[in-house]
């Protein structure tokens, strides 16, 4: 590395924003999927209020002024006196899962993930969904033929609701690489749906550890829940 390709720092010694996406066009995605929902009433009671995220009008300049607001040694934004903070509380408000936000959530081995996806989804052979080296994750493409498949089938109204609800948690609320559904988001859809344990604190966590990253290096992909960080504004 050169002089030249070093990071400009500002006067704390952070680089200067440089490069940081947005991690949000899969919303396009799964939206023209919520027409398959047999009752999107029931689907809400089930998921909480993840549907409406699909519909939020991100402005990607306002999120990365956003950023440059934040302390990654205080973990929150500082506006000259004034320290503000997303809380679990506001993103349990925000998304209303319908249990307690402060249950605790632990992550599963991989390929415990995997076969209890196989089970909730109605899937015999998963290595047809996932990616090539079968850690990367699963591929969105893939479940969604998988929805489409079953959304005339009555008996597999509570299948069609799960694979929306997983794409909504591998493509908006824990995003990874576009259009695939990584292992651990599908970890945390499958605890929530096993022991409805409360994901907004996972949720926060993520939008965190994306923070300080950007922060830190001055690029990269805000990989977390943009929708819900665009609306806590």
């Amino acid at each position: 590395m050169t002089e030249g390709d070093c990071p400009k720092l500002d006067e704390s010694g952070i680089p200067l924003l440089k490069d940081v996406r947005c991690v949000i066009n899969d919303a396009i995605r799964l939206l023209p999927l919520t027409k398959y929902l047999a009752d999107e009433i029931e689907f809400t009671k089930i998921n909480g209020r993840v549907l409406h995220l699909l519909n939020v009008p991100v402005l990607p300049l306002a999120i990365r002024a956003l950023i440059h607001f934040w302390d990654p040694d205080y973990r929150c934004f500082t506006f000259e006196d004034v320290d503000m903070v997303p809380t679990i509380e506001e993103y349990g408000v925000l998304t209303e899962f319908p249990e307690d936000i402060h249950k605790v959530y632990f992550h599963q081995k991989i390929e415990d993930t995997i076969e209890e996806l196989a089970k909730l989804l109605g899937i015999q052979q998963m290595s047809l969904y996932r990616e090539k080296n079968n850690y990367r994750g699963l591929r969105w493409k893939r479940l969604e033929e998988l929805l489409i498949a079953k959304k005339s089938n009555p008996c597999a109204k509570l299948e069609v609701y799960r694979i929306l609800a997983l794409g909504i948690f591998g493509l908006i609320l824990c995003p990874s690489t576009a259009g695939i559904v990584s292992v651990e988001a599908a970890n945390l859809f499958i605890e929530y749906e096993k022991t409805k344990i409360n994901p907004s604190a996972e949720i926060l966590a993520e939008t965190f550890l994306t923070l300080n990253h950007c922060k830190k290096t001055g690029k990269g992909s805000m990989r977390c829940c943009v929708p819900l960080l665009f609306i806590w504004m």
